[in-house]
This record gives C-alpha cells, structure tokens and sequence, in this order.
C-alpha cells in the first residue's frame, strides 16, 4: 500500500499489506528451515562463528553498493530471532 510520507509531501511511503505480510513471515519461517538444515552440522559455536564471519562480509559488501544498506538488513534478521 502506498500513502503519503508526512515528512516529505514530494515522496510515498509503501506497506505491506496484510496478505504481503503473511508472505513474507512464511518466506522468512522456509529460509530459517533451510539455513537451520544447512547448519545442523556445526555446533553453536561454529554456527555463531559463521554467521559473525557473513555478517562481516556483508558489512565489507556494503561499502561497495552504499545504496543498500545490507549491514541494516542484517541486524533487523538478528533482532528477528
């Protein structure tokens, strides 16, 4: 859904509606299946060690393509779980 940005009349502010919404979460609740299946292998430690090793690298991308904001996108997954 698109609606005005109160902040800046020129600009749209865009939501998800409720059935994007639900897609969403049910894309988000299949890729930490995956993720948990890909890392079933490795204990705690070496799976919080791979991950702050990607988080990392994300962060590194990031300087490269400063339009997406990945180091963002990676603690709204953190805070996620």
């Amino acid at each position: 859904m698109r609606r005005p940005d109160p902040a800046d009349r020129r600009s749209r502010l865009i939501t998800a509606t409720p059935a994007g919404r639900m897609a969403w979460e049910d894309r988000r609740d299949a890729l930490r299946e995956v993720e948990n299946q890909l890392l079933a292998p490795l204990s705690a430690t070496e799976s919080a060690g791979l991950r702050a090793a990607l988080r990392a690298l994300a962060c590194r991308v990031q300087q490269s393509d400063p339009m997406t904001d990945l180091c963002a996108a990676v603690r709204e997954g953190d805070s996620a779980r």
